[in-house]
């Protein structure tokens, strides 16, 4: 059976994180930079309402924007997980710009079982599956070999295993409680951050993420005294008064070190880019988050104050950066149309890239987009689609 944190976990992985709009100005507010979300005049009108050339790069109306990307001498692979309708789920690939798809099987699969995470090296794709039964939870990580062979079982839980990230010969991941390490040839994995209290019900690491041999990630700290009935009555006014700090990682051998307090305790959602970090944070609202603001939220990798660059308005699907930009994905209400923007990263107006999209079955939130340099990619209803940068 689900339990209360493993609720609130999937409650967080899908709303952004709650703050008092309060904590924005301790954080620095604006700073003069960026602003609510502010579209552009259309260069040429796409099939999605779209700014500029959108172009589909697979049909596969069962891609559900779970989204990896792996570099080599022979160019770039894009990794999605696909939920297979009444089929068992797997991973599909294809050569960037534009080659065939391709099936990778996820070996013991079954058509009630679901992809919660992907990621992916040169060699791999790590993919975290998720098998469900009355009355249980099962998930196992697996590496499948790009060129076909099998798979190696690298760690497997009873519940819920989530984020997922891959750095050098590690394969990091959470169960919402704590975050472990394991080795990419799938011997014994470690913890890195362990939950102090077994039997606490929150879950307090909230996201996941890396950026040039790095790992992120936020550790959250309930209000002192928190009861059940009280996460369960009002999750909003309770995630108002959690506190995070947000760690880095440079290697499974180093020790974390702090690198920003984060108001509100984060959100699931963490980008970086090569000189800053990036995080969601939304105001609590009524309706936890439908037709709320969530703010990006910037601080410097070398060290300094978080502060609030640019904002959205609705429920937060992915965010990824580069050096110009964050690219965030979100919809006005739960399930409704999903819309992509660009918020630079020097500061100015948000510009919308893409609006009118259909999401697909199954995003999940963090890695529903992909950057290569030229494209942003994302899932629809219909495959797997390209925007220019």
């Amino acid at each position: 059976m689900t339990t209360h944190a493993q609720r609130l976990a999937r409650l967080a992985l899908s709303t952004a994180s709650v703050v008092p709009l309060a904590l924005l100005a301790a954080c620095g507010g604006f700073d003069g930079r960026g602003g609510s979300t502010e579209s552009v005049t259309p260069v040429a009108e796409g099939p999605f309402g779209a700014v500029g050339d959108v172009a589909q790069v697979v049909a596969d109306p069962y891609a559900n924007a779970m989204f990896a990307l792996s570099s080599s001498t022979a160019g770039s692979t894009l990794f999605w997980a696909d939920s297979g309708d009444l089929n068992p789920p797997a991973v599909r690939y294809t050569t960037l710009p534009a080659g065939a798809p391709e099936t990778l099987t996820i070996p013991g699969a079954q058509s009630t079982d679901s992809v919660d995470d992907i990621a992916a090296d040169g060699a791999n794709v790590y993919v975290i599956l998720v098998s469900t039964s009355p009355g249980s939870v099962e998930s196992r990580l697996l590496a499948l070999p790009q060129t076909g062979g099998p798979a190696t079982e690298l760690a497997s839980a009873t519940g819920y295993l989530f984020d997922l990230t891959v750095v050098g010969d590690t394969v990091y991941f959470t169960d919402g409680s704590s975050l472990y390490a394991v080795p990419t040839t799938g011997t014994d994995w470690k913890y890195i951050q362990k939950n102090a209290d077994p039997n606490q019900l929150f879950d307090p690491i909230a996201g996941l993420g890396s950026h040039d041999g790095v790992v992120y990630w936020t550790l959250r700290t309930p209000p002192s005294g928190t009861t059940e009935s009280q996460e369960l009555d009002d999750p909003g006014a309770f995630l108002d008064g959690v506190s995070g700090l947000l760690y880095s990682l440079a290697g499974s051998t180093a020790q974390p070190a702090e690198v920003a307090t984060v108001p509100g305790g984060g959100d699931p959602l963490i980008a970086a880019n090569d000189r800053d970090l990036f995080w969601l944070t939304t105001p609590k609202s009524a309706n936890m988050g439908q037709d709320s603001t969530s703010y990006v939220i910037h601080a410097p990798i070398a060290g300094g104050a978080p502060a609030a660059l640019g904002s959205v308005a609705g429920l937060v699907g992915g965010i990824v950066a580069d050096d110009a930009n964050v690219y965030v994905l979100f919809a006005h209400a739960l399930g409704g149309e999903q819309t992509l923007v660009a918020i630079p990263v020097a500061g100015g107006a948000t510009n919308t890239l893409v609006s009118g999209i259909t999401a697909p079955p199954g995003a999940n939130p963090g890695h529903a987009l992909a950057l290569d340099g030229q494209y942003v990619y994302f899932a629809d209803a219909n495959g797997v689609e390209r925007a220019p940068l």
